[in-house]
């Protein structure tokens, strides 16, 4: 299947939350002093309750992290641009990580097989203030001693999942800027022809998430029931080559619904090229060029 494309899309990172009522109290409460809202952070991992002895939230330019670290050192990171209540996907809109002091990296629903979603159902600069809820599958890459993938029978590199569900932060301190995260999404625009029949996706079905941790960056356009993704490794303008020798190389798929995906692995016989010809993190704004071929 061959791909000689063409893209220039200027994007927010943005993501999705899902949401949760709390049961409501009887009489009527006032609390002037925000600091008198307890604070917690919990979450369901694997069987195993995790609770966040520690959390936190920050918004700088649009984009809100909100953090949980329990007694172990073990972390939990959801990272939006945005800057409202609202449901947020966790894989096109933006992304968890399950960060342990393990190395090389932390499970992510960045990468291959992560999946979920987080609510904001609550976010106040006024009691400087989130609450939430979450729920999300996260993967890492299995590397052997010299940190090269670990592949399966057929040569496909290998994952560790990790499952974690019932999150619910509540009350978080919120440490803001005062920005609005978001930017225009409505010019967001992608186009490419497969295989000669045209794909274009424009406003919220084109995302860009960047992991600053990684300096990974992916770029997801939805059309209908296809999609295009395209990983970006130290992404900044110039050339870079899609042909994956590894789960850690720039890479690009082409899925469709119930269907394998191609892919621009060398071993499926994929090549290619992306170049970004403007990018800026202030901004979040990038364009570029692409085509590749995947099997």
């Amino acid at each position: 299947m061959n791909f000689k494309s063409f893209f220039t899309f200027a994007l927010t990172f943005t993501l999705f939350f899902i949401s949760c009522n709390n049961e409501p109290l009887d009489g009527e409460f006032i609390v002037d002093d925000p600091s008198l809202l307890d604070p917690s952070f919990r979450a369901n991992l694997e069987g195993v309750t995790f609770i966040g002895e520690t959390a936190s939230a920050q918004t700088v330019q649009g984009i809100t992290t909100i953090t949980g670290i329990r007694s172990n050192n073990d972390i939990i990171v959801i990272t939006i641009s945005g800057t409202a209540t609202g449901t947020y996907s966790l894989t096109t809109q933006g992304f968890a990580t399950f960060g342990i002091n393990v190395e090389p990296l932390a499970f992510s629903t960045a990468n291959q097989g992560g999946a979920g979603q987080v609510v904001i159902t609550e976010y106040s600069n006024e009691l400087e203030k989130i609450s939430g809820t979450f729920a999300f599958t996260a993967t890492r890459p299995l590397l052997d001693d010299n940190g090269n993938p670990v592949l399966d029978g057929n040569g496909n590199p290998t994952f560790d999942t990790i499952v974690i569900n019932q999150g619910e932060f509540t009350n978080i301190p919120l440490d803001s800027d005062g920005s609005v995260g978001g930017g225009d999404i409505d010019l967001s625009e992608f186009y490419a022809d497969v295989d000669e029949v045209p794909f274009s996706a424009e406003g919220q079905n084109v995302n860009a998430i960047y992991i600053e941790s990684n300096n990974v960056m992916t770029l997801e356009a939805v059309n209908n029931n296809r999609t295009i993704r395209i990983k970006i490794v130290n992404p900044e303008e110039g050339e870079f080559d899609l042909a994956a020798v590894s789960n850690l190389s720039s890479r690009a798929t082409y899925s469709v619904v119930g269907e394998d995906p191609y892919t621009t692995e060398v071993i499926q016989g994929g090549s290619g090229t992306l170049t970004i010809t403007a990018i800026d993190f202030f901004t979040k704004r990038i364009s570029g060029t692409f085509e590749f071929v995947a099997g």
